[in-house]
């Protein structure tokens, strides 16, 4: 399986991210979201920042192959930003990727993170996109590949990750390359995308 993107109203699965199909900012004007919002934290620009939608996402690692920071399942929020959490006009917004499992609990959870940040109830980081990390080998049943489909086209682009078996013998799964492991072609290619996508947007400090 190879590292698809989501492009359209399928889930491709040779390139990199080329055209989003999500939303690219929060969208004004949608209702309200129930429940209980993500939780924050204070961070600092500069750095692309990985959070987990769930425990158990793949924050770590995925931070960890791209050089990014893990944020603990939690929403970064700059220092610099007004009272209320929301960056200005002329910018200061921090970047981000979401991480999820493909498991209903995990898509669920990635479909109200995303709601959050699209009705405005979450700070307007800038998010690159969303990366679906596999919950199991082969392929994803009809009703959560469904649902994957509908949580990613809330995200401006989405990454759906092969299974990595490999993984399952690593004590820290996110130091895979010091313990000897070379990653596989769709995963660096989702890497280099994102490092790009990142670079291109976030300040050199």
């Amino acid at each position: 399986m190879s590292a698809p993107t989501t492009q359209g109203p399928t889930i491709e699965t040779t390139a990199p991210a080329v055209a989003p199909p999500g939303p690219h900012a929060p969208q004004p004007g949608l209702p309200p979201v129930s429940g209980p919002r993500m939780s924050t934290f204070p961070a600092s620009t500069g750095h692309l920042y990985v959070v987990g939608a769930h425990g158990g996402a793949g924050e770590t690692t995925i931070a960890a192959w791209t050089g990014a920071r893990a944020s603990s399942g939690r929403w970064p929020v700059s220092a610099s930003w007004p009272p209320g959490g929301q960056p200005r006009p002329d910018g200061g917004q921090l970047d981000v990727v979401l991480v999820a499992r493909t498991h209903a609990a995990g898509l669920t959870a990635a479909g109200s993170v995303l709601t959050q940040w699209a009705s405005g109830r979450l700070p307007a980081n800038r998010l690159h996109g969303l990366v679906l990390v596999p919950d199991a080998p082969g392929r994803l049943p009809k009703p959560l590949a469904d649902l994957a489909l509908v949580v990613a086209g809330g995200a401006p682009r989405s990454w759906l990750l092969p299974w990595l078996d490999p993984l399952r013998l690593l004590a820290d799964p996110s130091d895979a390359t010091s313990a000897g492991m070379k990653l596989p072609r769709p995963v660096l290619r989702f890497t280099r995308d994102l490092q790009g996508l990142s670079a291109t947007t976030t300040p050199t400090t």
